[in-house]
């Protein structure tokens, strides 16, 4: 009789070795993976006006819950590319920004983003890329692993 095919053990703990891989690889990108126990993000929106001029970013609370920026974590780009040097929320000075910010993204405040308030931060000359005129902007804020903003405006 012939030898047919066989699949030998180190053959089939290879194959599921590659499938675990791709799969955990599949599922960390498409950022939906929660720790046993915990609750997926589930960030109560929040409405923002969002404008940019030059160097300098003005955000405006319109409605929704307050925002606690303790821990927050910030992502700018300009057209597409982030910035070298993201800022923390709130804070005082740090590299990357010029002066202080203002309203609850300055760390006097009470780190609290409530409606009808004003924040504002100015991109420093020693970060890169700067806004030019008719650069797209975006701005994500991050609290507790849950998208709370997520906009973007032309320079």
């Amino acid at each position: 009789m012939t030898e047919r095919a066989a699949s030998t053990i180190p053959a089939t703990v290879l194959l599921i070795l590659l499938t675990l891989t791709l799969g955990v690889g599949i599922a960390a990108t498409s950022q939906q993976v929660h720790a046993v126990g915990n609750e997926p993000c589930q960030a109560t929106p929040i409405a923002v006006a969002f404008t940019v001029d030059g160097p300098v970013l003005q955000v405006t609370h319109l409605a929704g819950p307050p925002l606690s920026l303790d821990n927050a974590t910030t992502t700018i780009t300009v057209d597409g590319e982030p910035l070298r040097y993201q800022p923390p929320l709130p804070f005082f000075a740090t590299r990357g920004f010029q002066a202080a910010p203002t309203g609850p993204f300055n760390s006097g405040s009470d780190g609290v983003f409530s409606v009808g308030e004003h924040a504002s931060m100015r991109i420093a000359q020693t970060n890169h890329p700067r806004p030019d005129r008719g650069s797209a902007v975006r701005l994500v804020v991050r609290t507790r692993g849950c998208t709370s903003i997520d906009v973007s405006a032309r320079s």
